[in-house]
């Protein structure tokens, strides 16, 4: 017998929590938990899960049950996060750096800080020549202070955690 709680904001965010788990989810029998007076005592609550698999032919390992102790509300904001602006003015770039990458991966093959575009094209013909494939020489700088902003992630004020409680076969 497998027990475990988990917080959640919504019953379908438990069942993926569940599953990530490796477990699954046959139904919900919140219900007939409390009709059967809500036991969590561990010895109560295993001997209505015994009950209930028998009935509901409940016999795989990994299978079991998701109970609702207290419902959770989902977040419904369209846009949950507030962007933080912290760099401001001019930006003032410092060192040139020439890269090489691959076109049909997307790979960072060499990067190359303080050298010309001259010497930059003499590595990628030595490059070419041993990889055998397409490679795209992109100019990047580097800059001082990089962190332009942050993206803070902010939860509605109606969604709140609920919590739920997975009862299953052990695997």
């Amino acid at each position: 017998m497998f027990i475990k709680e988990y917080s959640a904001y919504g019953y379908q965010s438990a069942v993926k929590m569940v599953k990530n788990d490796g477990y699954n989810v046959c139904k919900n029998k919140t219900q007939t938990w409390k009709n059967s007076g809500c036991p969590l005592r561990d010895k109560e609550l295993r001997a209505f899960a015994v009950e209930l698999f028998e009935r509901e032919n409940i016999r795989l390992a990994g299978d079991g049950v998701l109970l609702v102790i207290k419902s959770g509300v989902r977040n419904r904001r369209t846009h949950p996060f507030k962007f933080k602006n912290i760099k401001r003015g001019r930006t003032k770039y410092k060192n040139r750096c020439y890269i090489w990458r691959r076109d049909d991966t997307g790979e960072v093959i060499m990067k190359l800080p303080g050298v010309g575009k001259k010497d930059a094209l003499i590595i990628g013909k030595e490059l070419v020549s041993t990889l055998q494939t397409n490679l795209t020489l992109e100019i990047t700088y580097e800059v001082p202070n990089s962190v332009a902003g942050h993206l803070v992630y902010t939860v509605s004020k109606d969604a709140a955690l609920g919590l739920y409680l997975f009862v299953g076969i052990e695997k």
